[in-house]
């Protein structure tokens, strides 16, 4: 159980998996293409990298998409509160002229 499992060469060669056909690239690379002057870590750092700038961006779209909902519901409360306000006022007026009315 010491030992690590390595896989055979033919297994690391994507042309030979798939029988001479290459995919077009995915825009990911493969820790099995690591070019020649890399260090062996260098490519798995390169991919986690990558992935978590993709995650990065997602999050960042996230956090804008919150942003401009929580500034829509404080617009949204203060045009509320100006409505209220002129609606208690116009309660008021109407209140006092019905006071008026009925007590003289």
């Amino acid at each position: 159980m010491s030992q690590r499992f390595r896989a055979p060469n033919s297994l690391r060669d994507r042309s030979a998996l798939l029988g001479g056909l290459t995919p077009p690239a995915s825009g990911r690379s493969s820790p099995f293409e690591l070019p020649l002057h890399a260090p062996p870590g260098h490519r798995y750092a390169d991919d986690l990298e990558g992935q978590n700038d993709e995650q990065l961006e997602g999050l960042s779209a996230k956090v804008k998409m919150l942003k401009d909902i929580t500034i829509g519901i404080g617009n949204e409360v203060r045009e509320s509160t100006v409505q209220l306000s002129q609606m208690a006022r116009s309660f008021i007026s109407v209140l006092s002229v019905f006071r008026l009315r009925c007590c003289y």
